[in-house]
């Protein structure tokens, strides 16, 4: 591991802070000290991204947000990704505004 601070690139301590009331790991499993993820920090940006995709793309064909929400943890489950999110944390309003920067 590389002990120097990366200067480049997202700031992973900070956005996992912001989000770690809804993560099931604490940061410190997710981030290394030298700011970047470790490989079970990939993972869980992995599982977000693929969520977040798939949700946007449910969206845009029409799909009602409250059913998306609904659907969420199945798609976690059935994506390898169970491990990563507490949905029961995790509500409508804060999917729709918050930017984490993922």
């Amino acid at each position: 591991m590389n002990n120097a601070y990366q200067t480049t690139g997202p700031n992973w301590n900070d956005i996992c802070n912001k989000i770690s009331f809804a993560l099931i790991s604490p940061c410190s499993d997710l981030v290394n000290s030298d700011n970047t993820l470790t490989s079970q920090g990939e993972h869980v940006k992995g599982c977000i991204q693929n969520g977040a995709l798939l949700a946007g793309g449910a969206l845009l064909l029409g799909t009602p947000s409250t059913a998306i929400v609904s659907a969420l943890p199945l798609v976690a489950q059935l994506g390898g990704c169970s491990d990563v999110i507490n949905f029961d944390v995790v509500n409508l309003g804060q999917l729709k505004t918050d930017d984490h920067g993922l």
